[in-house]
């Protein structure tokens, strides 16, 4: 198992599994990568190479902390428990305007709406002592490869803000963390 913990950090492959994507994008949040495309600043993500070398294996251990605070798949159930008028809230909008389908499924147009859900928990609403929170993620049918990066990003991009928006409140002596994204 030691070869191939060593062959790991070796080889650098050129797909993503969940811990290549958790290496990549927290690397490239934490560098300021999501700031740095608004302002112009190129930010680079991480090479194979890189990505290898940080990359661990260790089996009966998770290969990082994202087990923790993202759960991707769950049920629509489960993330909209009280139905339609929560799942249209959840519903992300591809441009700035879309319009509403209220109750009326048959005005849905899922072309307008990005394919994936994506719901918050802020860690004040979890009780998580060390600002993770909850960020659940489900694709929807038809989600492209784009459609997995994007939902992966924006679940990282959020869980960040989460951690960030957490430690300020506690610095601050603030008890109130309920804004998102």
């Amino acid at each position: 198992q030691v070869c191939t913990y060593n062959a790991v950090k070796v080889v650098p492959l050129r797909s993503l599994d969940r811990h290549r994507l958790h290496i990549t994008l927290t690397s490239y949040i934490s560098d300021g990568g999501a700031d740095n495309e608004n302002n112009g600043s190129a930010q680079k993500a991480l090479t194979p190479a890189q990505v290898a070398e940080k990359e661990s294996f260790l089996p009966m251990m998770p290969p990082d902390d994202s087990v923790r605070w993202l759960r991707i798949g769950d049920s629509l159930v489960d993330i909209c428990p009280r139905g339609l008028a929560e799942l249209q809230d959840l519903l992300l909008p591809r441009k700035q305007q879309h319009r509403s389908f209220g109750n009326d499924l048959n005005a849905f147009n899922s072309k307008e709406y990005e394919r994936y859900i994506l719901k918050i928990h802020p860690s004040i609403i979890t009780g998580a002592k060390n600002g993770d929170g909850l960020v659940q993620l489900t694709f929807l049918e038809g989600a492209t490869d784009k459609d997995l990066l994007r939902g992966m990003f924006h679940a990282y991009t959020a869980h960040d803000f989460m951690k960030n928006n957490d430690s300020k409140n506690a610095s601050s002596g603030s008890n109130v963390s309920n804004k998102v994204c």
